[in-house]
């Protein structure tokens, strides 16, 4: 009799180890706590980028109708904080003039707006929207003569508080123009 010792055939089974699957759960999550991340920065730039651009949009649209309206104006109506005498001056927060309608428009702040006051109308139109907040709204007026040679720099400075970030910043532009009255 034989009696050779048969050992049994080895099975194998197909899967994986506890530790496998640790490992690749633990790289799964690195890798997506990254790209969340990334995801939210870019959300945050992107965010940014479309209100600087927003307040861009209203203050060029903001300097193009001032610049439309004191160019055509006929002339610079004075103003009561100015000198005697005086029809305009440095560092006026607002500026009124005649358009050859012969109506007067001012251009003033009102409720952080540039607001355009015209003599006939019941409500004031803005020049700026309500999403961007106001400040500095400055008019400088020199005159060679009398009603001939005004030039006026117009300046104020727009801003917008971003909304969607954990720490509050307020996004800031700087808007000047300077225009010659052509005085028909």
């Amino acid at each position: 009799m034989n009696t050779s010792y048969i050992q049994p055939e080895k099975t194998y089974q197909a899967g994986f180890t506890l530790l496998e699957v640790l490992v690749a759960t633990s790289i799964t999550v690195v890798m997506m706590i990254a790209a969340t991340g990334l995801f939210l920065a870019t959300l945050r730039t992107s965010t940014k980028n479309s209100q600087v651009s927003a307040i861009k949009t209203d203050g060029d649209y903001a300097l193009s109708q001032i610049e439309f309206l004191l160019r055509n104006a006929v002339t610079i109506v004075p103003d009561p904080q100015a000198p005697l005498g005086a029809v305009c001056s440095a560092g006026m927060s607002s500026i009124s003039f005649k358009l050859r309608d012969g109506g007067t428009t001012t251009l003033t702040s009102a409720n952080s707006l540039i607001a355009s006051k015209s003599a006939t109308a019941a409500n004031p139109s803005y020049l700026t929207s309500p999403s961007t907040t106001l400040s500095n709204l400055l008019f400088d007026c020199s005159q060679a003569g009398t009603n001939y040679g005004t030039y006026v720099t117009a300046s104020f400075t727009l801003s917008k508080d971003e909304t969607n970030s954990n720490t509050p910043n307020t996004i800031t532009q700087d808007f000047r123009t300077s225009v010659s009255v052509r005085s028909y």
